[in-house]
């Protein structure tokens, strides 16, 4: 199955009614928009977050930090970003754990914390125009 399947039957499963099909659209597009802010300032192409094999460290560490930020900012649990990226749930915990002890290291947590600011910020500027059109 493929991440965007899981992402779809993510939706599918929860949408019972209009609000939780929107609530489950609206976390797979912050976890999809996490990921295109790790990959971009890491430099690794999108694609690569999907492999199945760890792959180069550049490539699994875009790929933690990538499943560590939406968890940290939104507070996702490791099953809805599990459905969204096609990991398992361990995965899930072992690549937060691992970034969660990587930021012992004061020039890995600047980054870490430029990254996550930025992605707010995104975010907020994002969804601005759609507030102001709903008030």
């Amino acid at each position: 199955m493929t991440p965007l399947q899981d992402s779809l039957g993510f939706i599918a499963s929860n949408s019972g009614d209009e609000e939780g099909r929107d609530t489950a659209l609206q976390a797979v597009a912050l976890i999809r928009f996490a990921e295109m802010a790790t990959v971009t300032a890491l430099r690794v192409p999108w694609p690569r977050l999907r492999n199945p094999s760890r792959g180069p460290r550049r490539e699994s560490l875009a790929r933690q930090i990538s499943i560590y930020l939406p968890r940290l900012i939104w507070g996702f649990e490791p099953m809805d970003l599990s459905r969204s990226t096609g990991r398992e749930r361990s995965t899930i915990r072992h690549a937060c754990a691992c970034i969660a002890q990587a930021r012992g290291c004061r020039p890995f947590d600047l980054q870490l914390v430029l990254l996550e600011q930025a992605i707010r910020h995104g975010i907020e500027a994002t969804l601005a125009p759609i507030s102001a059109e709903r008030d």
